[in-house]
């Protein structure tokens, strides 16, 4: 389940963010072709890298709470309940 969530999570983003960059592309009359590189595309394509690789490790995290104690199949204790329901 982990390991899905690492490859799902980045890649909804990712097509999320392909398809309103097309749509964009799509609706503005000056752009005639498909990929326009500005400055403005080079600064949105470094902030989606820079967000997935920050979702794939926040993400990651915040799983291992949870899956620490699962994996050890033990009860969790106050601090790990409080943890995973903030």
């Amino acid at each position: 389940m982990n390991r899905l969530l690492l490859v799902t999570v980045p890649a909804a983003n990712l097509c999320g963010t392909l398809m309103v960059y097309a749509l964009v592309n799509a609706l503005l009359p000056e752009h005639h072709e498909f990929v326009h590189v500005d400055p403005l595309t080079i600064v949105l394509m470094a902030y989606v890298v820079l967000a997935l690789a920050s979702v794939v490790v926040w993400s990651r995290r915040r799983a291992d709470i949870v899956w620490r104690w699962l994996r050890e199949d033990r009860e969790s204790d106050a601090a790990e309940r409080e943890r995973v329901l903030r």
